[in-house]
C-alpha cells in the first residue's frame, strides 16, 4: 500500500489523471486543491469504495469519518460506470483569504485560524499546506477580534468586505482590526511605510474604495501618510506625523 501511494503521489504532476486501482481504473481532478492532501484523500476513498462498489456507502463513510475537514475539501463529488469499471474523482479546496485570530478579554490569545473566501474557518495548518505547493505566495491579512464578539455573520461581512475590495487595496493589508467600539481598522503597509486607516461602523466598501484613491494620490505625490481616518462616509482626515 505504501509503495502505490508512493507512485501515486510521484505521478500527481497535473490536476487531473487516469490510473488503475487494483481492477477499477479512476480519474481525478483535484481542481484548486493541494496535490499531496487530495491524493491522500483520493486513495482512501478509493480504498472504500473498492471493497463493495458502493458510492452510498463510500459518501457516508467519508461524512462519518470527517475526511473534508481531515484533507481541508471544500466539496467532492464520486461517481462510478459499472460497465467501465471507472470510477471519476472531483474535489474542489477552500480558497483562503485571512487569517483569524481570536483573543481573550485580557489579550491572550485563544485560538486562530484560516477565513475561507466563504467566510468560513478552517484549520491553520491549511495555509502551511498551500504554501509548501506554492499555491499561495503573499502574505494573508490578520483579522483580530476578542472571542465575545465572534460570530459566523460578522465573518461573512469581513469576508465580503475582503472578497469585495480592490485586489491592490486588499494586497496592502497586514490587519483588519475591531477597537473597542466596534470600529473598523485596516493597518497597511504601503511602499515599506505603515498605514493606520479608521473606518468607523458602516459603509465599508465605499470607504475602502475611496480610501484607495487616497493612497494612490499621495504615492503620486510621493507622500507617505501614517494615518487616515474617515469622519463619515464622504469627509477624510490625512495625517502624516505619528499623532491623530
Amino acid at each position: 500500500m505504501l509503495r502505490i501511494l508512493s507512485i501515486f503521489l510521484f505521478t500527481l504532476s497535473a490536476s487531473a489523471l487516469v490510473e488503475n486501482f487494483h481492477e477499477l481504473s479512476y480519474k481525478t481532478n483535484f481542481g484548486n486543491c493541494p496535490t499531496k492532501t487530495t491524493g491522500s484523500a483520493a486513495l482512501e476513498i478509493l480504498e472504500v469504495f473498492r471493497k463493495d462498489k458502493s458510492l452510498l456507502q463510500t459518501k457516508k463513510y467519508i461524512e462519518k469519518n470527517k475526511l473534508r475537514e481531515k484533507y481541508y475539501l471544500k466539496t467532492y463529488d464520486i461517481s462510478f460506470n459499472p460497465v467501465t469499471q471507472k470510477v471519476a474523482l472531483n474535489f474542489t479546496c477552500p480558497v483562503p483569504i485571512a487569517r483569524v485570530q481570536v483573543f481573550k478579554k485580557d489579550g491572550t490569545q485563544q485560538f486562530h485560524s484560516i477565513l475561507s473566501i466563504n467566510g468560513m474557518r478552517i484549520d491553520p495548518n491549511y495555509e502551511n499546506v498551500l504554501r509548501n505547493e506554492k499555491k499561495i505566495t503573499r502574505d494573508l491579512p490578520v483579522v483580530s477580534m476578542e472571542y465575545s464578539e465572534l460570530s459566523q455573520q460578522k465573518l461573512k461581512d469581513i469576508t465580503r468586505l475582503l472578497k469585495n475590495i480592490d485586489e491592490k487595496l486588499r494586497n496592502k493589508i497586514s490587519d483588519v482590526v475591531f477597537d473597542s467600539e466596534q470600529k473598523l481598522v485596516f493597518v497597511m503597509s504601503n511602499h515599506n511605510h505603515a498605514i493606520s486607516a479608521f473606518l468607523g461602523k458602516s459603509d465599508w466598501k465605499n470607504k475602502s474604495s475611496k480610501l484607495l484613491k487616497t493612497i494612490e494620490y499621495f504615492d503620486r505625490k510621493k507622500k507617505h501618510p501614517k494615518f487616515v481616518k474617515f469622519l463619515n462616509s464622504q469627509k477624510v482626515v490625512v495625517n502624516f506625523s505619528s499623532h491623530l
